[in-house]
């Protein structure tokens, strides 16, 4: 299994696993286009963050600690 960062499949939506409030970025909602997860340095190592674009904006950009990930089912 790959680890997050290196993941290549194409990302639908990521959120805050313990929100219940609902709040969530997802491709084609709010003018989320795409979303992708990427690696920044820590402190002690790499944190992987998710970059959420509007267009080819990133609008967003969250640390994935304590965030669900939902990818894009394949295409038969």
């Amino acid at each position: 299994m790959l680890d997050i960062g290196h993941d290549e499949r194409e990302v639908e939506s990521v959120w805050q696993t313990n929100d219940t409030e609902g709040n969530y970025f997802k491709v084609g909602i709010n003018g989320v286009t795409k979303i992708t997860i990427y690696y920044e340095c820590g402190q002690m190592a790499a944190v992987a963050w998710a970059a959420i674009y509007q267009g080819d904006f990133i609008k967003w950009r969250c640390d994935m600690a304590g965030m669900g990930i939902t990818y894009k089912e394949a295409s038969k």
